[in-house]
């Protein structure tokens, strides 16, 4: 798992520049969505618990069994080329230089706290769940591809272009008229406006 993980991070590094950042969180997201609704649904099929003071599973299936297995795997290779790395370039590109340390420690800060909560969480819904806890993040991974597809790609934009992208991402910037429209618009009937 470690050697996927660390192998798989190289796409990353090599196409975030290329396809964009977006591109590959999106993907990434897809890749976890599958690889989780996957355990889950063959984990209920062919696991059965058995006894003992712990929860332990046994597998009615060898190749169910190879499913599973495989499945962890292309869960952490999509983490791995996707929401691992590029959340934090995109944590970096997006802020104003005035405010991108507080801002970057903010989401760094949060992000500890995610992963400790995941971290406390998981052996308490396994423990009540079972595998069906991967149903649970399935429905965050689908949650990350509908924000991956909502988000604004970030490749080739300048620190100083960024607010305009996320100006006309959240619709702050409006035509002369108060319908939304482009940045290039509203500057252009800026311009119209002071130049009468």
């Amino acid at each position: 798992s470690n050697l996927v993980n660390f192998l798989a991070t190289f796409p990353a590094l090599l196409f975030a520049d290329k396809y964009g950042r977006c591109s590959l969180l999106r993907w990434s997201a897809l890749g976890m969505f599958i690889a989780c609704m996957t355990i889950a649904t063959v984990s209920e099929k062919i696991l059965v618990v058995s006894g003992g003071s712990y929860t332990t599973y046994a597998s009615t299936s060898t190749s169910g069994s190879y499913v599973i297995v495989a499945m962890v795997f292309l869960f952490v290779m999509n983490f791995a080329y996707g929401w691992g790395p590029i959340v934090w370039v995109y944590n970096s590109e997006i802020f104003p230089l005035q405010y991108r340390s507080r801002c970057i420690a903010t989401s760094t800060c949060a992000n500890w706290i995610g992963n400790y909560l995941i971290a406390q969480c998981t052996p308490i819904l396994l423990g009540k769940l079972g595998f069906l806890t991967f149903y649970v993040f399935g429905t965050f991974a689908l949650l990350a591809l509908l924000l991956a597809g909502w988000l604004p790609e970030t490749k080739g934009v300048s620190l100083e272009q960024m607010d305009r992208v996320f100006d006309e991402k959240l619709g702050v910037v409006k035509r002369k008229g108060g319908s939304h429209g482009t940045y290039e618009e509203a500057l252009l009937a800026n311009e119209q406006i002071m130049g009468a």
